[in-house]
């Protein structure tokens, strides 16, 4: 049998119903949550209903496949442990039972007919289970924007009830619990956003240069990074036969440094 696990809380109009102390007039039945409207726990299914017929027919369907499914579902981690039957090699599985049955010699201790009973079971239990999720997939949609189209029109009405004027004690109430309800929705979160010094590279050749640019280099182990010296340097004497000839340079006598030279002092 299937179990409803979870309850839904639904909001029933009962104005016209005389009561018990939660619906009907309020002013019969005292102070009330709501006049007018009381707490129904748990969604009543009219038998009757589409939902209502859909459900017996699927109690009764889990009636039926009870002697096929085995008895719990499995947890994540034996689900993970089973070994999976890939879909080319699951082609040869009624090829070696029909083989099976027609030799029997090939299968000892086997029985490939119950064996081969057993696989078609599963392979019309698995078209089944598409068709289980194709519509639990569309039932959840159906919910889905079912309940937006509603929740639009509710918001309509509430809308048009904050310009009413008062004296309601069951339209004052029901505005009072509606903010309420809007109140105490998700928050937005805050977030701040920082400015990224340099763009975020997408490509790999992006990638790879912004890593090159910010990798340091490592000295091999057992050596230390050689000092570098910020101090000028002092010129040094040139080496021999490396001075410039082409333009001698004057000495403080004012010879020439050279092979070219001037007269000597008073020859003519």
């Amino acid at each position: 049998m299937l179990v409803r696990e979870t309850e839904t809380k639904v909001m029933v109009d009962n104005s016209n119903n005389s009561g018990n102390g939660a619906g009907g007039d309020p002013a019969a039945n005292g102070p009330a949550t709501n006049p007018g409207v009381k707490d129904t726990p748990g969604a009543v299914t009219d038998p009757a209903s589409p939902p209502g017929l859909a459900e017996t027919h699927l109690n009764e369907a889990a009636s039926d496949l009870a002697p096929v499914l085995i008895p719990k579902v499995l947890t994540p981690q034996e689900r993970k442990q089973t070994p999976k039957v890939r879909k080319k090699a699951e082609g040869m599985i009624p090829v070696w039972l029909q083989l099976g049955i027609a030799k029997p010699g090939i299968a000892p201790g086997r029985d490939p007919k119950a064996l081969l009973a057993r696989y078609l079971v599963l392979v019309q239990l698995r078209v089944l289970v598409t068709l289980l999720h194709g519509l639990a997939e569309k039932a959840s949609d159906t919910v889905l924007v079912g309940l937006s189209d509603i929740w639009k029109a509710v918001l309509a009405i509430y809308g048009t009830a904050q310009h009413m004027p008062g004296g309601d004690p069951s339209v004052t109430v029901a505005l009072s619990q509606m903010q309420s309800v809007m109140s105490t929705g998700p928050r937005l979160k805050k977030s701040t956003k920082a400015a990224l010094a340099k763009p975020i590279p997408h490509s790999k050749k992006g990638m790879a240069k912004a890593l090159m640019a910010q990798a340091t280099v490592v000295p091999p182990e057992g050596t230390a990074p050689a000092a570098q010296s910020t101090a000028p340097q002092a010129a040094g004497p040139a080496p021999v036969g490396t001075g410039n000839t082409s333009h001698p340079q004057p000495t403080p006598d004012g010879a020439a440094n050279g092979a070219g030279g001037t007269p000597a002092a008073g020859g003519h």
